[in-house]
């Protein structure tokens, strides 16, 4: 889960303990205005805390945290892939999502074809978590308990079940130059499964049913595309 302040016109992302001591952050964040909190569940591709619980079970214990009238907007993230997801998110009181793994496929992401087209070949379950990503690619500064989501590869269960770290780095930094899917760290959330053509991101964001493109709506989805997360 994030906080999504403003600062000086621009936006940071905070992370946060769990959502018993959400208020307490809140009101200690050196930030001057909280915008948006970000409640990501364990389903979230890329970096998160490894310990989140699912996120419809996250969501509504974040927005039970704040009385009504002091909440700030709350968007729920997580394995969204389709307009009933987002319907869910909404029904529960979230004020919209933000869905990131749908839009590794549109045409403008800067993820590569090769990576695209892994994702379009993955099933919900091929997206695992793991601090191994990390290690290998030496990206372990992270906060306690953060580790990240992406589409499996071996050698990530190599490490985890003890091999020579060194060597499979060597190996995983070889077979990415090649463009071997196989060794290619790919960031994705469990929404991956019903991903299956390249599309444009305009089509992508076509959640429905949702009032997505309706700008009066307080409701809406927020999407992003980054090469890594």
């Amino acid at each position: 889960m994030f906080l999504w302040p403003r600062v000086n016109n621009a936006f940071h992302y905070e992370p946060l303990a769990p959502a018993a001591s959400l208020t307490h952050h809140v009101s200690m964040s050196p930030y001057p205005v909280v915008i948006t909190i970000i409640a990501a569940g364990i389903e979230s591709g890329g970096h998160g805390l490894a310990s989140a619980p699912p996120v419809l079970n996250l969501l509504p214990q974040t927005l039970s945290a704040f009385p009504p009238s002091e909440a700030p907007p709350v968007l729920a993230a997580g394995g969204l892939s389709s307009g009933s997801h987002l319907a869910a998110f909404l029904t529960l009181g979230a004020a919209g999502a933000v869905v990131g793994t749908r839009f590794l496929v549109a045409e403008e992401c800067q993820y590569s074809d090769v990576q695209k087209r892994a994702i379009i070949a993955a099933k919900s379950e091929s997206a695992v978590r793991s601090y191994a990503f990390d290690e290998l690619r030496g990206t372990t500064g992270w906060p306690a308990g953060v580790d990240g989501r992406a589409l499996a590869i071996p050698a990530v269960a190599a490490v985890e079940s003890g091999a020579d770290i060194v060597q499979i780095k060597e190996e995983v930094a070889e077979g990415t130059k090649r463009g071997d899917p196989s060794s290619i760290i790919t960031w994705a959330g469990t929404g991956v499964g019903p991903l299956n053509r390249l599309q444009p991101a305009k089509v992508r964001s076509g959640l429905s049913p949702s009032p997505v493109m309706d700008r009066n709506s307080r409701h809406a989805a927020a999407g992003y595309c980054a090469r890594d997360t």
